[in-house]
């Protein structure tokens, strides 16, 4: 959905529904013990949490701010992707608070 800090058409629909999902009982089970360092192991919500994190960092103001200096002040503009991911921080913001008093120290590190 993402690559190399481009946000593609499919992004939004995807942090959409991530978002949509996160406090889902299937999402919010995992082993949040021994075996949760191992990246290939690390629970579901910790690994949606992480994307979701990632992307928001790619669609930044400081990002905005580096694209228009290397492409014009019409970036955000012309960046119809990245444009709707911003417009998109409130109901991934509302999702992810929710979390905020998790238990575990690794759903709080991603969120």
């Amino acid at each position: 959905m993402t690559h190399q800090n481009t946000l593609y058409e499919a992004t939004v629909p995807v942090a959409l529904y991530i978002a949509s999902i996160l406090n889902q009982p299937d999402i919010t089970a995992g082993d949040f013990g021994l075996h949760a360092a191992v990246p290939s192991r690390r629970p579901t919500l910790v690994r949606l949490l992480a994307w979701l994190s990632d992307t928001a960092y790619d669609a930044d103001d400081e990002c905005v701010a580096i694209g228009e200096r290397h492409y014009g002040e019409r970036f955000l503009h012309e960046y119809e992707e990245m444009r709707a991911f911003r417009d998109l921080r409130p109901a991934i913001f509302s999702a992810v608070q929710t979390l905020l008093g998790h238990e575990s120290a690794e759903v709080a590190r991603e969120r």
